[in-house]
């Protein structure tokens, strides 16, 4: 039977409950649990847990709180810290009146990764498919700049747990077909999740053909040295040798995907425009450079015409793409 009361009495033997927890009610558990030395929090796995939560796609699975005799929390700390970030009430299993002494024997067994958890629902090549994803939710502008890796800081955490890794793949289908359609020579260059989720983008900015297209030419045959693909592959590998050599001080290298994207999106839009570039033309202005907006090929051409564009190509801000919607009149 599940209740929406916390018994604070000491509790003889070990019992289990179903309690419907309030942030309320979370709050008053943490503090009772104030004095007793829990591991370090972890604010990633808050967050993911909240998004989970306050997105209904917290499912109950078994595990429950432990409290020992006195009301102490021995284990379920970011679970509670969640609730009260998410602000909704979730029910949860409670075990109380375990020792004390046995803390340091909990969650001890092997955990299951977000990569199991998929595996064991049918999905295939999903290191692809989770890494596709990733570049995917960070191409769309849903990863703060300046996140290092675009995995923990995600906006929401919506791909840090299996749950939200799923709703997002039912939402984005052709991940996994993307990520088999890129060119081998390029996936040399640049990580083919990346260049993956590239084209799956760009296909609905503009056509899938527009997308294999610019993808396959950043192999480079036959194309002009400032063609912007080439210049794109030839900035690529000089990264990878300065990365290697441990330079990297007198110019930003783009070591991440939040780096690489907005590379890539310089070039796409300069590809749009039709234009030539040399090798100054790919250069992040620092370190949290922000993705640039991918352009259509008519967006293209009007800020090509514009006097606002001064000649720019290689991305835009929000603000001026707004421009072009009240011109036009589309979103």
């Amino acid at each position: 039977m599940t209740t929406n009361t916390y018994q604070t009495r000491k509790h003889t033997g070990i019992s289990y409950s179903t309690i419907n927890i309030s942030p309320e009610m979370a709050r008053e558990m943490l503090v009772k649990s104030a004095d007793f030395q829990n591991r370090s929090l972890k604010n990633w796995r808050i967050d993911s847990y909240a998004a989970d939560m306050a997105a209904g796609r917290w499912r109950a699975n078994g595990e429950v709180l432990v409290f020992d005799k006195d009301g102490i929390l021995l284990d379920g700390q970011h679970r509670l810290h969640a609730i009260i970030k998410a602000g909704v009430p979730v029910v949860m299993g409670v075990c109380f009146g375990v020792d004390r002494d046995t803390a340091q024997t909990i969650d001890q067994g092997c955990s299951r990764t977000m990569k199991d958890a998929l595996t064991m629902d049918g999905a295939k090549n999903v290191a692809a498919v989770m890494a596709t994803a990733r570049a995917l939710h960070i191409l769309r502008g849903n990863v703060d700049p300046e996140c290092q890796t675009g995995r923990r800081h995600d906006k929401n955490a919506c791909l840090s747990t299996a749950g939200g890794m799923e709703q997002f793949l039912l939402a984005n289908q052709g991940i996994e077909d993307a990520w088999a359609m890129v060119p081998s020579e390029p996936a040399k260059v640049v990580a083919a999740t990346t260049l993956a989720a590239m084209m799956l983008e760009m296909s609905l900015v503009e056509s899938q053909e527009a997308a294999l297209d610019f993808v396959s030419g950043i192999a480079g045959d036959g194309l002009s040295k400032n063609d912007p693909r080439v210049v794109l592959r030839d900035r690529f590998i000089d990264d990878r040798l300065a990365i290697a050599r441990g330079a990297g001080r007198t110019r930003i290298v783009a070591r991440n995907k939040v780096q690489q994207l907005a590379l890539l999106v310089m070039a796409w839009n300069a590809w749009m425009h039709d234009a030539t570039v040399s090798a100054k033309f790919l250069i992040l202005k620092d370190r949290s450079y922000p993705i640039p907006v991918p352009l259509t090929r008519k967006q293209a051409d009007w800020f090509r015409s514009s006097a606002r564009a001064g000649g720019r190509v290689s991305g835009y801000s929000r603000g001026s793409l707004a421009d072009w919607r009240m011109q036009y009149g589309q979103e």
